[in-house]
């Protein structure tokens, strides 16, 4: 300010009092001045000097007129179709030309001026408006350009075909929106593209700078010990986590990544394959090895992915993936750098095909025929659970740190039959439900939704059987035969569950659990052992005073409340005692496209646990969850609790 104050003083100097004095002030762009903003302010312009140069001058011949409404109006009026029906590009054009062309003000005296105005247009933004005239007021409707849908393919190697693919088709979601239709030919390598000649040339040109930002890598495996062609599950894993192609090269593993993360995710993949490589005579393919620190943070990723040999464009397969942080060792017989991320290797091959195609793995034979042996033949009335515990580091010693409810937990099976494996938070124990007699089950979870759910919303279930009306309505209870009797331990522990009816009387469900064999099986990297247990369920019919301990408990009278039932356990009288009332709240959850159902409980024993289902149509699956996720339903379920 005070620089242009001085400018003017000075050159009003050089000009005698007859000249014009409106030549005493200059052009701000002649006399160097900047602004960003200006406001008139007592009759003075404020400028600022720290932006681009100014662009006008304030000569009275170059100001520009204001436009009055009705001006506004016939300029609005002017840009209206002769036609109402418009296809895809004419709309686009004209809306944004209405965006671009006049400012809100002038839209809202369009309105004005025409008696369109809408209820509450005040608060509609700029495009809301712009929508309004649009679709309300003129009237415009969208049809298929049929003249200017030109169908086109692309071919691409099987590199590019892959890399286009990543980010979970990012780079096609954009093609869509700018109005292309796109299908993709996996069996011949290419992309069907349905759009405008104009929409056609900028895809190509899009799809050409995506690949110019590929970044290669070449490692040499000689010196890691690996046998990549037995690797090749492990490689496809590393391939979708990271969304990169590999391609094997004599004694080197060429690495190709491509997008905004392509160099991350090259660092990535490399780093994941080193995580392969035999630290000592002890690492194998299959092995595991856990970080005991349980301020690390772990993450899991589940894709979605598909065969490209067999994949249809309008198919989808579900694969599951899991990568977990770890600590690794350095081996001393190469020269591979510490790296703190280690890929889970499955237990089979990921691509999940046919039962009859697989060949089983020596770890998984030895689950099969455990379960087969301890499952045995079922008698009437009884129902069997086989239970797996999966262990974490039990061979260390008290002096190290042992796992607790921060460790990520991991159950891999592909065990014939199995239904259902839950897991929970804080022990994780795997209740792995044989198909031997469904009907039987009262875990207490709600039914499976159909497909058409949104990905990611959690919502509260209902079961629909005989037995539960209200899922949140549902308490558990659960029993123990008294330890003061000389025989206690030859009675089964009791588990009910209650819950209110439509004519608000008590559905009660009691059962004796008994628990028949136990087994273990350690991992090949003896970090781990797998423990095995199967427990038979007979349902039991509740007293007249055991339905009444009930009543008061739902009523939560809980101070006039024995704290111990009479059970007739086979004939003879046994007192048991309650160890604890349970109310379950149980939500659904999608993840990836699969369902995910949680079970959520708080009691006197355990104020908060969390009990993760996975339900899958396969029956070979591969169980991924770590804190991060769990911790993220727990979150969500609390709200839905509250």
């Amino acid at each position: 300010m005070h620089k242009f104050k001085a400018l003017c003083i000075r050159n009003a100097r050089c000009f005698s009092s007859e000249m014009d004095p409106r030549l005493v002030i200059l052009n701000p762009k002649e006399a160097g001045l900047y602004r960003k903003k200006f406001r008139k302010q007592t009759g003075i312009w404020s400028l600022n000097s720290n932006t681009e140069p100014a662009t006008w001058d304030l000569n009275e011949d170059n100001v520009n007129p204001v436009l009055s409404p009705a001006s506004v109006v016939a300029a609005i009026e002017q840009q209206k179709p002769l036609q109402s029906n418009l296809t895809y590009s004419s709309r686009r054009k004209l809306y944004d030309s209405l965006l671009s062309g006049f400012k809100k003000d002038n839209l809202s005296d369009y309105l004005l001026q025409s008696n369109t105005k809408p209820p509450g247009f005040s608060k509609f933004t700029k495009k809301d408006l712009v929508n309004f005239i649009l679709t309300d007021v003129w009237k415009c409707t969208e049809i298929e350009d049929n003249i200017s849908q030109i169908e086109n393919s692309i071919d691409l190697s099987e590199r590019d075909f892959v890399l286009t693919l990543g980010g979970g088709g990012k780079l096609l979601r954009e093609f869509s929106k700018n109005g292309a239709k796109i299908s993709l030919w996996p069996a011949k390598l290419k992309i069907i593209v349905k759009s405008s000649e104009p929409t056609f040339e900028w895809i190509q040109a899009k799809l050409n700078q995506f690949l110019e930002t590929m970044k290669v890598t070449s490692i040499d495996t000689s010196q890691l010990s690996l046998n990549l062609n037995n690797l090749k599950p492990q490689l496809s894993a590393i391939q979708q986590i990271t969304d990169s192609y590999f391609q094997i090269v004599n004694d080197s593993l060429i690495c190709y990544t491509a997008g905004s993360h392509a160099l991350s995710n090259n660092r990535l993949a490399k780093r994941m394959l080193y995580s392969l490589a035999s630290r000592d005579q002890k690492w194998r393919p299959t092995s595991y090895y856990y970080n005991a620190n349980v301020d690390s943070q772990y993450d899991s990723i589940l894709r979605w992915f598909g065969d490209l040999e067999s994949l249809e464009w309008d198919q989808k397969l579900v694969k599951w993936s899991r990568l977990e942080n770890s600590r690794t060792k350095q081996g001393d017989d190469n020269n591979v750098e510490t790296d703190e991320s280690v890929l889970l290797k499955p237990l089979d091959d990921p691509q999940f095909e046919a039962a009859s195609k697989i060949e089983p793995s020596s770890l998984t034979k030895q689950l099969t025929q455990i379960t087969g042996s301890m499952m045995g033949t079922l008698e009437e009335g009884v129902s069997r659970t086989f239970t797996c515990t999966f262990g974490y580091l039990l061979q260390q010693t008290k002096e190290e740190l042992l796992p607790n409810a921060g460790m990520p937990k991991i159950f891999v099976t592909n065990i014939p039959n199995v239904v259902k494996v839950a897991g929970t938070l804080a022990h994780y124990d795997f209740d792995v439900e044989m198909d031997l007699d469904l009907e039987s089950e009262i875990m207490g979870l709600g039914e499976i939704q159909d497909d058409s759910t949104n990905p990611g919303e959690i919502y509260t279930t209902r079961r629909k059987d005989e037995k539960y009306d209200s899922i949140p309505n549902l308490r558990h209870f659960k029993f123990i035969a008294d330890p003061q009797l000389a025989d206690a331990e030859n009675y089964p522990p009791i588990e009910a569950w209650v819950t209110q009816n439509e004519d608000d009387g008590l559905d009660i469900s009691m059962l004796a659990l008994a628990q028949e064999k136990n087994a273990c099986i350690s991992l090949p990297s003896r970090s781990a052992d797998l423990k095995f247990s199967v427990t038979d369920s007979i349902t039991m019919d509740p007293s007249e005073s055991n339905i009444e301990f009930f009543e008061k408990c739902h009523k939560r009278n809980y101070k006039d409340v024995d704290r111990a039932i009479v059970v007739n356990w086979q004939g003879k009288i046994v007192r048991y005692v309650c160890l604890g009332c349970y109310y379950v709240n149980v939500n659904e959850f999608r993840w990836a496209g699969q369902k995910l159902q949680l079970s959520r409980s708080s009691g006197q024993l355990k104020p908060s646990s969390i009990d993760a289902t996975l339900v899958a149509d396969d029956m070979y699956v591969l169980i991924a969850s770590a804190t991060s996720l769990l911790a993220k339903l727990d979150s969500e379920s609390k709200k839905l609790v509250e």
